[in-house]
C-alpha cells in the first residue's frame, strides 16, 4: 500500500511539473526573416566577433557566453560573416539588451508557483539588438532592431499557429530573427558595398602575390598595402 502511495505521489508531481512546463515562443506579430532572404556572398567577409549581453541596459556577463556561440553559429550560416579573429579585415559587435520587468515576471511566477500551475500567467521579454561593423576605420551601426519572447507558464494558452519552445532555444530563435533582420537592413542599404573590402586567400606567398597585383592595379591606398602587408609578414 506504501508502494502505491508513493506511486501516485511521484505521478502527480510528474504532471504538476509537466502543467508549470514553461512554453516560449516569438513575438507573432514581427515578421519573420530566414537565411533565404539574404543574398549569400560568393566569399563571407572575415570580423573578429565581440558581444555583450544586458539587462535592462546592465551589462550581463554570465550570458556573454550564450551570446558569442549563438551570434558566430547564426553568422557563419549566413554565409554573409565568417567570425575570425586571425584573419579579420575589420570587427563586429553585437550588443542584446534584455529589457525585462523582473519584478512582474517574479510576482507572476510565484503565484504559479503557488497554484501548482493551476492558475496560469504569461511573462513578456523583450530584446533589443545592436550591430555596429568596423571596416576601413568605417564604423557601420544597425540599432533598434527589437524583437520578444514571451513564455506561458501553468495553465494557460498560447496563440494558435506559434511554434513553441522551451526558454533557452528561443532565445536562439528571437537572437537570430535579429541577427538576420540587422544583415537584411546591411544588405538593402548597401552598407558594405560601399566600403571596399579586401578578403585575401590562399598561402601566405598567394596572399603577397594577391596584395601586390591589387596595389599595382591601384585599388588599395599605398597605407592600405603597407598595413596589410605589415600583418601578413607578423603571422
Amino acid at each position: 500500500m506504501k508502494k502505491l502511495n508513493v506511486l501516485l505521489v511521484i505521478c502527480v508531481l510528474f504532471l504538476l511539473a509537466g502543467c508549470i512546463s514553461p512554453k516560449s515562443y516569438l513575438d507573432p506579430s514581427q515578421p519573420k526573416i530566414g537565411y533565404t532572404d539574404l543574398t549569400r556572398p560568393s566569399k563571407p567577409i572575415p570580423l573578429k566577433l565581440t558581444t555583450e549581453f544586458q539587462r535592462n541596459g546592465e551589462p550581463n556577463p554570465k550570458a556573454n557566453a550564450t551570446l558569442l556561440d549563438g551570434s558566430s553559429r547564426i553568422l557563419r550560416a549566413s554565409g554573409m560573416i565568417e567570425p575570425d579573429g586571425q584573419n579579420s579585415v575589420g570587427s563586429m559587435h553585437i550588443t542584446v539588451n534584455n529589457v525585462a520587468d523582473i519584478a512582474t515576471a517574479a510576482t507572476k511566477g510565484f503565484g504559479t508557483g503557488l497554484t501548482f500551475g493551476l492558475i496560469g500567467s504569461t511573462v513578456s521579454d523583450n530584446y533589443e539588438l545592436t550591430m555596429q561593423i568596423t571596416i576601413n576605420d568605417k564604423t557601420i551601426t544597425k540599432a533598434g532592431i527589437r524583437n520578444g519572447i514571451a513564455t506561458a507558464i501553468g495553465n494557460t494558452s498560447t496563440p494558435a499557429g506559434v511554434e513553441t519552445f522551451t526558454p533557452s532555444l528561443a532565445f536562439q530563435k528571437v537572437l537570430e530573427q535579429m541577427i538576420l533582420e540587422a544583415l537584411k537592413q546591411i544588405q538593402s542599404d548597401n552598407s558594405l558595398s560601399n566600403s571596399p573590402i579586401i578578403v585575401l586567400s590562399g598561402s601566405k606567398k598567394q596572399k603577397m602575390d594577391e596584395l601586390q597585383g591589387l596595389r599595382k592595379e591601384g585599388l588599395i591606398s599605398e597605407k592600405e598595402y603597407q598595413q596589410k602587408r605589415n600583418t601578413l609578414l607578423a603571422k
